[in-house]
C-alpha cells in the first residue's frame, strides 16, 4: 500500500493488505486478483450466471472437477511473529462443490445437526502405539497432491518451503510480500522470500491460504497451521494419527503417515553443514557441522590445516600412486563384439 501509514484515513480498514487507508470492499488490488481467479476459471463454482426467466436455475459447475485427478504428486515449526490469530487474512474464501446427490432436507434440520468430532480407540487401529511422531498427511495443493505436510496447532501460520514452491510451478514474481520474520526449531530467525495465497482442496472443501515461503531447510514440504484448521472446524490428533473435520451432515477423516513422519524425524536428525574454506582456493571447502562448540569447531579446522597435504580430490592430487589402484576395469571379454 504506497503512501505513510500516518496520513491515510485511519477508519478504514483493508484485511487484504492489513493495512489502514481503505476498505476490503474498496481494495483495487483485491479486486484485480479476483478478476485474475475469474479468467483462470479458479472462482467458476462461486460465480452466478443470471438468466432472462425468473426461477430459472443457473448452470452448475461440472461435477466431476473436484473428483479429476491431480497434476502430479510432489514428495519434498515455525511460528509467525506477530499478525498470528487473524484468520481473515490468511483464509480468503471458503466454496464447496456441488454434492454428487443432493437430497431436501428440512431447514430445521440443517440447523440443529453438528457432526461431533471425537476420537476413541477405534482411531488408534492401523498406528504403532505408544509413539510421539507428528502428523503428517497428503493435500492437494493447487493442481497437485503433496506429501509430507504437518500438521502443527501450535503454528499461527501456514509456511511451505522451496523446495514445494518450485514443484508446484510457481514463479518468483508470483510472491506478495511479507516482511515479519518467523522463528525456526533451532531458535533461528528466518526472513520469509514472500507470501502466495494458494487453493487447498479437502474432500468438497476447497479453501484459500495464504502460505508464508521459508528459505530454509526442513523434513516437510509445508505446515498447516491453526488458520486452515480453524477456518475448517477441524481437529487434528497426533496421537491418532488423523485429522477429522465436518462436511455436511458427515465427518471426514485424514489419515496420517506414521512411517513418513520417522523417516523425516531421521532427516531432521541430520545436522546443518557450513562450508569452511582452508587455503586460497574457495572451491576446494570442507564441510563441517554447524551447531559444533565453537572451540571444538576451531580445534576441527586448526587440525585440517596442520594435515591438509594428506588429502586428495582428484587423481592430479596424488602423484606416485599405481595406475592399478585406483582404475578400475571392466569384466568382459574384450573378443566378443559387444552388442546393443
Amino acid at each position: 500500500m504506497a503512501g505513510e501509514s500516518t496520513r491515510r484515513n485511519q477508519n478504514f480498514y483493508c484485511q487484504y493488505h492489513q493495512d489502514h487507508g481503505h476498505t476490503t470492499e474498496n481494495c483495487r488490488n483485491l479486486w484485480n486478483y479476483l478478476d485474475q481467479l475469474v479468467r483462470e476459471g479458479k472462482l467458476r463454482h462461486l460465480l452466478h450466471h443470471p438468466s432472462g426467466h425468473q426461477g430459472q436455475a443457473h448452470q452448475e459447475p461440472p461435477r466431476d472437477i473436484a473428483l479429476r485427478p491431480p497434476v502430479g504428486m510432489i514428495n519434498v515449526i515455525l511460528a509467525a511473529l506477530g499478525r498470528t490469530g487473524i484468520c481473515p487474512s490468511r483464509v480468503l474464501s471458503v466454496a464447496q462443490w456441488p454434492a454428487k446427490e443432493s437430497q431436501p432436507k428440512s431447514k430445521r434440520a440443517k440447523m440443529n445437526f453438528h457432526p461431533i468430532l471425537s476420537f476413541s480407540e477405534e482411531d488408534k487401529i492401523g498406528t504403532i502405539q505408544p509413539h510421539d511422531d507428528v502428523l503428517l498427511i497428503t493435500l492437494r495443493i493447487g493442481d497437485y497432491d503433496v506429501k509430507k505436510v504437518m500438521v502443527d496447532g501450535g503454528s499461527g501460520a501456514e509456511v511451505m518451503y522451496p523446495n514445494l514452491y518450485k514443484g508446484l510451478r510457481l514463479k518468483p514474481e508470483d510472491l506478495m510480500p511479507y516482511n515479519s520474520p518467523l522463528m525456526s526449531f533451532g531458535g533461528k530467525l528466518v526472513i520469509p522470500k514472500g507470501m502466495i495465497r494458494l487453493p487447498i482442496q479437502t474432500g468438497p472443501e476447497i479453501m484459500e491460504v495464504n502460505f508464508i515461503v521459508a528459505d530454509t531447510y526442513s523434513p516437510y514440504t509445508a505446515i498447516i497451521g491453526r488458520p486452515w484448521l480453524h477456518t475448517l472446524g477441524a481437529v487434528a490428533s497426533s496421537l491418532h494419527q488423523k485429522v477429522k473435520l465436518p462436511s455436511g451432515d458427515q465427518v471426514l477423516e485424514i489419515r496420517g503417515c506414521q512411517s513418513t513422519a520417522r523417516q523425516s524425524a531421521e532427516e531432521a536428525k541430520c545436522e546443518d553443514l557450513e562450508e569452511v574454506v582452508i587455503g586460497g582456493d574457495p572451491e576446494k571447502f570442507f564441510r563441517v557441522g554447524a551447531q559444533l562448540p565453537l572451540q571444538e569447531k576451531e580445534e576441527l579446522i586448526e587440525f585440517l590445516k596442520r594435515n591438509i597435504d594428506v588429502f586428495a580430490r582428484d587423481a592430479y592430487d596424488a602423484p606416485g600412486i599405481d595406475l592399478a589402484f585406483i582404475c578400475h576395469h571392466l569384466n568382459v571379454n574384450p573378443s566378443i563384439t559387444p552388442k546393443k
